[in-house]
């Protein structure tokens, strides 16, 4: 029987974290899918499952900063900072300030520093039942003009309703660069 760790699955992970710690002289990589797991399809779903899962093992105790990045293949310069978490404080930065959840899980675990159970109940809890909508807020989906992304978007309001405006405009904005339509 052996006693390895899984490892993480570099090509097909959709984020990627690097962990500063003062023992160490170059940070702790890891990412958020293992090999032959699955990751889940709600992206904001498994980036707060990612980050929770590393604060409830005790990493934030252990580091003196934890960053947590887009995993887009493309070398660790290209990918997108969403998270910095220090002892202190976190910043949500890029595509993650779309992710309302993240916000609130982050804001109430610093809010209860003091007592660590009362920071551990607000940790994401592994079940959240999937919503319809959020195949459609994918980063990886690709767009051959600017017109599809705009009809991708005018669909998602006709099917969801427009309380997505507000989430869908910093979305397009944000897949307007990603898909290189930002000087189109």
């Amino acid at each position: 029987m052996s006693n390895k760790l899984p490892k993480g699955d570099r090509l097909n992970a959709t984020y990627r974290h690097e962990f500063y710690q003062e023992q160490r002289t170059s940070p702790f990589v890891g990412y958020s899918k293992m090999l032959g797991h699955a990751e889940a399809k709600d992206k904001e779903h498994l980036l707060e499952q990612y980050i929770s899962r590393m604060l409830k093992n005790g990493y934030l105790d252990r580091s003196y900063c934890m960053n947590f990045y887009t995993n887009n293949q493309q070398g660790n310069g290209l990918d997108e900072l969403l998270v910095s978490i220090t002892p202190f404080q976190f910043q949500i930065h890029g595509a993650a300030q779309l992710f309302p959840h993240l916000k609130d899980m982050l804001q109430k675990f610093f809010a209860n520093k003091n007592d660590p159970t009362k920071q551990q109940q607000y940790l994401a809890s592994r079940k959240r039942s999937g919503s319809q909508v959020e195949p459609f807020y994918d980063f990886k989906l690709t767009f051959t003009s600017e017109q599809a992304l705009i009809d991708h978007c005018n669909e998602v309001i006709r099917r969801f309703g427009e309380d997505q405006r507000p989430r869908l405009k910093g979305w397009y904005w944000k897949m307007r660069e990603i898909n290189n339509f930002v000087n189109a």
